[in-house]
This record gives C-alpha cells, structure tokens and sequence, in this order.
C-alpha cells in the first residue's frame, strides 16, 4: 500500500479538482471523492492523505475505486471501511457494549477511544459470521450512540451530541442556506404509550350448587375456596384434585356440583395511556403514533413519558443548513457535536446538533444541523431493553457453528520412458522362406535345419548366432555369438525420446487412487499444535481427538473430500490447531497434516471440519 498526499490550492501533480468531502452524522463511512491528473499513479488500497491550503490534514483514508477519463477520478473511503471486510465468528459472554467493540477493532489497524462508560453487560453475544462493520452498528444503537473514525485512525465511540463544538454559527461568520426548514416528518401530537402489564388482585364470589363459574378477568395465580375450605386445582390428564382452569374462557370448573364458591386471583392488565396536543392538532391536523416501553412498570411513568414525547414532537423539528465564510475552519467541526447557532436577523438562538459536514472545493463549507430527539430516551431502561432483546434475536442463538475447510492439492506425475529395445538382424548366411502366415522356415548352414518356429517371436533357440542390439537409457550395446563364447561391444546411440502416458492411462490411475482412499480413509483427528507439518510426518503434533468420517467421502473425477462433525460435547476444552487424515480409528497412518485457522470448542461450539484434496495429473516429461 502507498500513500498518496494531495493538496488544495497547489500547481504541481498534487493538485486536486472537483472535491467534495461528506461526513455524515450516521453511523457511516466518510467519503471523500476528486479529481487528479493523470501523472499521479494511485491504486485502489492506497492511502490518501488531503491537505488544505496551509498544510493542515483534512483527510485520511483508503482508495476505493479510481475511475479514468482526461482527469482520473478516485472515491476515498475512511479507515472505518476496514470493518466491511472483516468476518467475526467468537462467542461474547458476560461484556460491555463497548468492551466487545474493543475487541472487534483489534483485527484493524484502528485505535479505540470513547467518553462511553455503560455499565451494563450483555449476558452472551454472538457473532456468528457477522461483518465487524456491522457489529459495531448494532452495539452503537444497541447504546443509542454514534461512531466515527478520524484522520489518525481513532474510532470513537459517543453520545450524540455530548460533546460541544469550540465553534459558533452566527450571522456574521456564515450564510443560511435559503431557510430554517421544519421536519413534518416526525411530528407526533396524538401518542399512545404502553408500557408493560400491571397486576391486580381481584375476589370474586359465586353461590351454588354449579359446576363452572366464569370470572370477570383472565386468572393468573388462583385460590379457590368452597365453604370456606380451600380446594386443590388440578390440570386435566396430568394431576387430580377439586377443580381445573380455563385461562383462555375464563371459567373455574369443578367435578362436582359446589356451593357458596370464593375465588381470590391475580390479573394483569396492560399498561396504557393516551395524551393528545389539541394546539398542535389544529394546526397540523392530527399525527398519531404508538410507543411501546417494556420498562414502564406504572401509568404514572407512562403519562410522564407521553408528556415528555409531546413536548419533543409535537411541533417541527427544525434544521438548517450554514455556509461557512472561513473555509479554513473545517478540521474544527466534528458531526455530533453539539454547536450554538445564533441568527440575529430571525432572533433565532439554539444548541443544535451538527449533521452533516459538505466541504467542496472549488466552492465553499456547508454545515447541516438540526435538533437532538435521542435525549428523549431514559437511558439506563432503554439500554437494558435493547440488550434483551438482542439476546433474544434468532441469530443470536447459544451455539456458533465453525466450520474449516482444508483444501489440498496432490499432484500425480507419469515418467513414461522405453528402457529396452531389442533389435535382431538376420545373418547373410542364413537362407529363410515362409511357408504360411504363421510359419517361417530357417535353414542353417550347419545342415541341421530346416528348423520350423511360429511368427510370434524369436528365441535364442532358433535364432542361434543372430546378432542382437540392445537399445537402452545409455545407448547401445551390441550383443553377437561365436561358437560357446558371448561377447559384448559398446556402441554409441540415442537415448529414446517422446515418451507419454496417454490422457486413458492417467485418467485411469486417477481414477483408482480416488476410489482405493475412499475406502482406505476412515477416520479424522485434530489437535492443539500449530508445528508447520513436514512431509515426515507420521502422527498430529498433539492430537486430542479423533473420530470416524462424519460422512462417505465426497469424490469426483478429480477429487475427493473427507469430513468431521464434533457437537457440543466433543473436545471441549481444546483449541483446534492442527487436523489428519488416519485409515484407523487409534493410531493408525497419517494420510495428511494441516494446520487450521484455530477453533476454541467449547459446549457452545458446533465445528464442522471438512478437507479436499485435489488431485492433478500431468506427463512429467522427464525422460
């Protein structure tokens, strides 16, 4: 990765054009997008460093893409993009918010820093193939806060609107963009706010004689007395006892007729308030919007909070948006930050929230700003809601499945060569003639022939005293016979060229190796050594299980693949480091050795193993 430095205002090759930065209030990436002339080499990764006009660094950030025309354009993200890319798969037990984010920022070159302190623990987190980026979001709203990463690769984590701005907004050193602008969007003025249930306590009375009695409210705890002796509920077809509840119809049935029945019983009932702005409603007309808020255990903390709702939303909320007149004062705005704006000329004077920063070049530095909602929330119940309910999310299920694919490749090499030709010739004082196809006459001068051989080959029988050339890998070597004595001469050749084994025959070992391992493979192990695996190896550098093929071996014409599954019981305690293939289900043959990107199994962890080897063949042409 290189770094790339620009700067506003220059005439060299660093000169920039059509800038626009944005950062946005929302938990996003940055982004910074110009122009550049070609001269300037820049490559996707690289690191862009922007300077203004004095020096000062406004930007730092990663390449992301870099489009070619007469000026080549580039699209910069912040270093909080590193997130996008990063997978997590770890379960979280009793930490922060923030401490869980900590971690996630350790696989990044980004630094932590944060004035958030929660003081709440999430029981168990689970990142089960999640991206870091969205870790981070989920745990930033989960504390209803926002995050940034500055030019030094800081991420912070805040409050929205925590911290204040060393600037001011004024009529003096800015310019309001056409008008304060009034956000309809989140006008609430009619609310219904639930809370959770209430419970009562209720006496109710029945004469009899009857055999089922209907209350006015659906029971939860019951006590039912008859003649004032109490009697013992039962449930149908798994205790006995006097009488039996139906919940759903609200009816308390008995075996036999009862009289003068009193039933004592709890009730819940949800909590619910209403609060409506009739000025706002009249001027608006009416928008209405229900919240609920499992930590309201009271109507009174219902009402208060319907209150405190319609104070905040039963008007616009009202933003604007400033040109600043000094440019140069950009690195000073932070978004989040809470910032002063004075406009003499409406008397308009508020603490608002800085949104958005634009910054053009050429051209100038708008500021967005508007009203900060998020200190509607009561903080501590919120957090501890959001918490269980994120607990409680699907995806975040108590088991994390790992799982490890090992792939290897296996290279077959055929080195086809001839190492021996045989070559006789027939001696010139020999007559020969063929009497059929299969049958070949040979008449030696000795007078002992003629002497009849069939046309499939020769023997030294027959073919006494021919002269042979033995044609091998070091040349030639010329073999002849005179009388009883065998002698040999040497004589320079050619060693034999352009040997292949055809695609059948390669095809066809493939073939057979496949099928013989699928039978030969039976078992895999893993162990808690992370020793680089040598091809001596005979055994896992420290194995701590082993056990049969999870399933038949995958194969296909080129390759072929073993698995193991290890469920919640199986290894625990155990970093997975290491894995082999064995033919027996102690000891036996290490087939493969590889290292495994390293799984901590405990009973929350389900690891799913799975190794290919890929098998190639080639002619070697080594002949």
């Amino acid at each position: 990765m290189a770094t790339v430095t620009f700067q506003l205002g220059t005439n060299d090759n660093t000169r920039v054009f059509n800038l626009e930065l944005v950062k946005k209030e929302t938990n996003s990436v940055d982004t910074l997008i110009f122009n550049y002339l070609p001269a300037v080499t820049v490559t996707v990764g690289d690191e862009i460093v922007l300077l203004d006009q004095s020096g000062t660094t406004i930007f730092k950030g990663l390449a992301q893409k870099i489009e070619d025309s007469s000026l080549k354009k580039v699209t910069v993200y912040d270093y909080g993009v590193q997130l996008q890319d990063i997978t997590i798969n770890k379960i979280y037990n009793s930490q922060s918010p923030e401490a869980i984010i900590q971690d996630v920022l350790t696989n990044t070159s980004m630094t932590y820093s944060s004035t958030i302190t929660s003081g709440v623990t999430i029981d168990k987190y689970v990142a089960k193939d999640k991206r870091a980026w969205d870790i981070c979001i989920e745990i930033a709203e989960l504390l209803n806060a926002k995050f940034r990463v500055d030019e030094n690769k800081v991420f912070y984590l805040e409050f929205k609107g925590e911290d204040t701005s060393s600037e001011e907004i004024t009529s003096t050193n800015s310019v309001l963009q056409g008008n304060w602008k009034e956000d309809g969007e989140q006008l609430v003025n009619s609310v219904i706010v639930q809370g959770d249930r209430q419970i009562f306590e209720k006496t109710e009375s029945f004469a009899g004689p009857v055999t089922q009695v209907t209350l006015v409210e659906i029971p939860i705890d019951v006590n039912v007395t008859v003649g004032g002796t109490e009697k013992a509920g039962y449930v149908p077809g798994a205790s006995t006892g006097d009488y039996w509840v139906d919940r759903e119809n609200k009816n308390i049935n008995f075996d036999a007729s009862s009289s003068t029945i009193v039933v004592k019983y709890t009730f819940s009932v949800p909590i619910k308030t209403k609060r409506r702005d009739k000025a706002s409603i009249d001027l608006y007309g009416t928008k209405e919007t229900k919240v609920e808020k499992s930590y309201i255990n009271t109507r009174d903390e219902a009402r208060s909070f319907a209150s405190f709702y319609l104070d905040k939303f039963a008007n616009p909320l009202f933003n604007s948006v400033w040109s600043i007149k000094d440019s140069t004062k950009f690195p000073n705005f932070v978004v989040n930050q809470t910032i002063t704006v004075t406009d003499s000329i409406r008397n308009i004077t508020k603490d608002l929230i800085i949104t958005k920063i634009d910054y053009r070049y050429p051209g100038g530095l708008l500021i967005s700003v508007g009203e900060n909602v998020d200190s509607l929330f009561n903080y501590n119940k919120e957090i501890q809601q959001r918490i269980k309910q994120l607990e409680e999310k699907d995806d975040n299920s108590t088991i994390l499945n790992e799982d490890e694919l090992i792939q290897e490749n296996l290279l077959m090499q055929f080195d086809c060569d001839i190492t021996s030709i045989i070559k006789r010739t027939f001696d010139s004082d020999t007559w020969y003639w063929s009497e059929s196809s299969t049958v070949r006459n040979q008449w030696k001068e000795d007078g002992t022939g003629p002497i009849f051989r069939e046309n499939s080959g020769f023997t030294d029988e027959d073919l006494d005293g021919l002269e042979d050339e033995r044609i091998s890998e070091s040349g030639v070597t010329r073999i002849t016979e005179g009388g009883d004595l065998r002698y040999t001469e040497f004589i320079s050749g050619t060693i034999v060229t352009d040997a292949i084994a055809t695609n059948t025959f390669m095809n066809l070992a493939r073939s057979n190796l496949i099928s013989n391992l699928g039978t030969t493979l039976t078992h895999i192990g893993v162990g808690d050594s992370d020793t680089t695996p040598i091809q001596s190896n005979t055994a896992l550098g420290n194995e701590t299980y082993k056990d049969a093929l999870f399933t038949t071996p995958t194969k296909t014409t080129n390759s072929i693949s073993f698995s193991l599954f290890l469920d919640t019981t199986e290894n625990n305690g155990n970093d997975i480091k290491e894995t082999g293939i064995f033919d027996a289900a102690s000891g036996g043959n290490l087939y493969n050795h590889a290292l495994t990107n390293v799984i901590s199994k405990t009973n929350s962890v389900e690891a799913f193993i799975e190794v290919k080897v890929n098998i190639n063949v080639e002619n070697s042409n080594l002949v």
